[in-house]
């Protein structure tokens, strides 16, 4: 049987109490006043981030021609794509009696080494054979010297005879030995010294060859292809044209007077991380484009009085099916609009303390009422953006205090808490 329990309307109103909601935790940053440089317009034309002919780096006759204009070739060290080959039979001939003159040298290192020692060894035997004759000689030669006239005047002549050439022989024997012995390790440094010489030979015509065979550099698009199947090329002539087009380039003239307070916006920016940064604006697209500036070229043309100028777009190609394509293209005409200079001061706040609904925009700002600091929400209007920061004018002031995190469910007239470390608000249940 269920059992019911009457409860206070005092103890529901206190449980009620004990769920209302702390205040909620923030992250603050400060209105600031920030110098809004002048905004100028500057036209110019679109340029690949990189331009490149290729040309022939041998004298032979065309074989095959593998891309077409417009066609997308690979590049750098992932399998780049052939764009041309040129006839090769001559120089695989050389490279393989290259090669073979190359096996031949190491053959011979081989049998020198093993040769060597087995020469030294016979040549040592040798002496020894010849120095034993030497001393038999002798002796012949000192017995008939002390038997005297007793001996005929042939036995004489004979000895002597017998003793001066196994003198001769023995002493030659004596030099080949050392000359074995000293001239060991100069015969083994020759041998490997050619041997050295001809794999770089070897490799001079690996090289050689691999220039019958030109690669694609980087990747981009085939513009023009200069030759055909046939053609006789020698050092130096033009096969194929090749762009980049991710990113690509705006190349701007940027009239004299604007010059020094360009350069001075470029230098004072950000570098890498906070780039100057452009607007770029291409009548065909619905929607501004965004640049940076890379480089203002120190070379003003001397008859417009223009400095070059060059901004880098992202340029991703879009895919459709198995085709890509990019959206902008070399050769056309775009916009950009730079803030250069220093001009009048406009309140600004990061851009995570807007708040945006439906078209209108807010930030909340930090009031202290009855010592007790809650949230209060301006409306504001927003102009240009430099980097993180974004020009606002509403009811606000410099050095106010706006919410830039924790912003996202606050309500107007809330109590709010400021925190220190961010950390405690992202661990925040």
């Amino acid at each position: 049987m269920a059992q019911f329990f009457v409860v206070p309307a005092t103890t529901l109103a206190q449980g009620k109490q004990k769920r209302k909601p702390g205040p909620a935790l923030v992250k603050i940053d400060q209105v600031t006043l920030k110098p809004r440089a002048t905004r100028q317009s500057f036209v110019g034309t679109l340029e690949p981030i990189r331009r490149a002919v290729i040309g022939s780096a041998v004298e032979e006759r065309v074989e095959e021609v593998l891309v077409r204009e417009g066609d997308l070739v690979l590049g750098g060290d992932t399998q780049p794509t052939t764009l041309v080959k040129l006839h090769r039979q001559a120089i695989e001939i050389e490279l393989e009696a290259t090669q073979i003159e190359l096996d031949l040298r190491s053959a011979a290192i081989t049998e020198l080494v093993a040769t060597i020692p087995t020469q030294i060894e016979a040549a040592e035997a040798e002496l020894a054979r010849l120095e034993a004759q030497l001393e038999y000689a002798q002796q012949v030669y000192r017995r008939v010297q002390g038997l005297g006239s007793s001996m005929s005047e042939k036995e004489v002549e004979e000895s002597v005879s017998l003793f001066n050439a196994a003198t001769q022989s023995y002493n030659a024997a004596k030099a080949e030995l050392a000359r074995l012995t000293a001239t060991r390790e100069v015969r083994l440094l020759i041998a490997t010294r050619n041997l050295e010489r001809q794999k770089a030979e070897l490799k001079r015509t690996q090289d050689l060859l691999s220039r019958y065979t030109v690669l694609a550099p980087f990747e981009g698009y085939v513009t023009r292809k200069m030759v055909e199947r046939g053609n006789w090329v020698t050092k130096g002539t033009p096969l194929v044209e090749i762009i980049q087009l991710d990113p690509i380039e705006l190349r701007i003239e940027v009239p004299q007077e604007y010059s020094v307070s360009l350069q001075e916006s470029f230098d004072s920016a950000g570098g890498d991380e906070a780039p100057l940064q452009a607007e770029i604006r291409i009548d065909s697209l619905p929607s501004p484009l965004q640049g940076i500036v890379t480089r203002i070229i120190p070379d003003a043309d001397p008859v417009t009085r223009t400095v070059p100028v060059i901004i880098r777009i992202p340029n991703a190609p879009q895919r459709t099916g198995q085709n890509q394509s990019h959206l902008l293209k070399p050769g056309m005409l775009a916009r950009a609009e730079l803030d250069i200079g220093k001009g009048q001061a406009v309140l600004m706040v990061p851009k995570d303390a807007l708040v945006l609904n439906q078209g209108s925009a807010s930030v909340y700002l930090v009031k202290p009422l009855d010592g007790i600091k809650k949230a209060k929400q301006i409306a504001v209007e927003t102009g240009r953006s430099n980097g993180n920061w974004i020009e606002v004018t509403g009811d606000l002031d410099e050095n106010d205090e706006v919410v830039v995190q924790g912003n996202e469910r606050l309500r107007d007239g809330q109590e709010i808490q400021v925190l220190e470390n961010i950390n405690a608000l992202n661990n925040h249940p």
